[in-house]
């Protein structure tokens, strides 16, 4: 039976609207809690002398951090009761399970320590359509990450997905034994084709704790099993910094990421080993692809470089 539309005037009202600007500094203490948690090894982002050496003014942050400079931080009524901010959905659809899709980010260039950015969103289209459990609702949004001078140094995008939650699960058999990564397994495993990331419960509270993610489906048991899911899943911000990182690793003599867009495809939990892989494709674009230990296709992506 085809679910009436969730696309009230009100909802719509919304597309074209430009958030009030949200400020940040780019914090090198920071910088150092979001390598850490994505296990990036980078000395830029960590030893000052190293940054320098690399030709920059000071520590780097790494290209998918400064967003996290900027999140909201707004008091408990300013969160929902899944923790997310109540300003993530269109108004009358907080009620909705949120996720991800895919982000995309056009990286100007590298944000350094102890400069200041300013983000503006702006929600560029809602649309819907009907699913097997009823209607899904479609957010692009869009935001800009200037400098007090009117310097843009990123732009990135997002599509989220709004729908009605699925039915619990039932308790999680193995609750009190949270997966974990065996200790003589290295957080990231270099292969010949990319790097396999392990991921457990103190990754997922690490990157949580970086940029401030509090939507309960990312750490909260529970929760994400009334969600209909079997444990708290890895944020796609965090896939997408695999990816990244990468990225990275492939960019051509003299040139940086600038480019990289991630299409989230399945979700990834702790204790997965999340293979990471990359293949220069007939337009110039690297491809990358994330891979999990059942052979699953989790997310995948593609990247660009410039000087």
């Amino acid at each position: 039976m085809t679910q009436a539309s969730f696309l009230t005037p009100e909802v719509m009202s919304t597309v074209g609207e430009q958030t009030e600007p949200r400020y940040g500094l780019i914090d090198a203490h920071q910088i150092r809690k979001f390598a850490a948690a994505i296990d990036d090894l980078n000395p830029i982002y960590v030893d000052v002398e190293a940054a320098r050496a690399a030709g920059y003014a000071g520590l780097v942050a790494p290209p998918l951090f400064n967003a996290a400079a900027t999140r909201p931080v707004p008091y408990r009524s300013g969160l929902l009761a899944d923790g997310q901010y109540d300003s993530v959905a269109p108004p009358g659809l907080g009620h909705l399970q949120t996720m991800l899709a895919g982000q995309r980010w056009d990286l100007i260039r590298p944000a350094i320590a102890g400069e200041e950015l300013i983000e503006v969103f702006t929600t560029k289209s809602i649309t819907e359509k009907q699913g097997k459990t009823g209607a899904i609702v479609f957010v692009e949004k869009e935001a800009s990450l200037t400098t007090p001078s009117g310097e843009l140094i990123e732009r990135y995008g997002s599509t989220l997905i709004l729908r009605a939650p699925p039915p619990p699960l039932p308790p999680f058999a193995t609750a009190g034994e949270m997966p974990t990564k065996p200790e003589a397994t290295q957080a990231t495993v270099e292969t010949p084709d990319g790097f396999i990331k392990h991921p457990d419960m103190i990754t997922l509270f690490m990157f949580a704790a970086a940029i401030w993610g509090i939507h309960r489906i990312h750490w909260d048991t529970p929760y994400a099993q009334a969600e209909g899911l079997p444990l708290p899943i890895l944020p796609g911000w965090a896939l997408s910094s695999y990816l990244a990182e990468l990225a990275g690793k492939h960019a051509p003599a003299g040139q940086r990421l600038r480019r990289i867009a991630v299409r989230y495809r399945s979700s990834a939990f702790p204790g997965d080993a999340l293979h990471c892989t990359a293949a220069q494709q007939d337009d110039g674009v690297l491809g990358l692809e994330m891979v999990n230990q059942a052979g699953t296709q989790v997310a995948t992506g593609d990247a660009s470089f410039s000087v």
